[in-house]
């Protein structure tokens, strides 16, 4: 395991981070309804997918749901899908009709799956509208929220990742 590295460059938060799992694995973490539902949201939430679309022009809505917090619902829509190696999405904040929240911040998320050593290193450009929309989400904890599903990605794959 290794440290989550964060960045900020304008309008851009960059997150690294690299799996003990194969890069199929981390690529089905997140893109499986039933994988991801299992590890995605900070220690302590629970998430509930209600449509993984995992497709160009496909959707992903969401609740992630705490006892403290109460629910968090998000709407994403892909925009590239490489099997293995790339996702494009757009993501928001919107409530359980998938109605997008516009008083908070939206962004578009690139994540990049490269493997090594057996290993999966993952690149994360999350790009914001503004300055202030970013400051807004690290204001929020996303890099601790990150970091803490991290976690939970870590346990799922020592559990149940197998060599590809």
């Amino acid at each position: 395991m290794s440290d989550i590295q964060t960045s900020v460059d304008g309008t851009r938060l960059t997150i690294t981070r690299s799996f003990a799992a194969p890069k199929a694995f981390v690529w089905d973490a997140y893109t499986r309804a039933e994988q991801i539902a299992k590890w995605w949201g900070p220690v302590g939430f629970q998430t509930r997918i209600v449509t993984m679309d995992v497709r160009p022009g496909g959707t992903w809505h969401y609740c992630m749901s705490s006892p403290e917090w109460g629910d968090a619902w998000g709407l994403g829509t892909y925009h590239e899908v490489s099997p293995t190696d790339r996702l494009v999405y757009t993501d928001a904040f919107s409530d359980e009709s998938g109605a997008i929240n516009p008083e908070l911040p939206q962004s578009t998320i690139t994540i990049e799956f490269a493997e090594a050593g057996g290993r999966t290193n993952l690149t994360i450009h999350t790009d914001y509208a503004t300055e202030a929309d970013l400051q807004k989400v690290l204001e929020m904890g996303v890099t601790e929220g990150t970091e803490s599903q991290f976690s939970r990605l870590d346990e799922l794959a020592a559990t149940e990742a197998i060599t590809a």
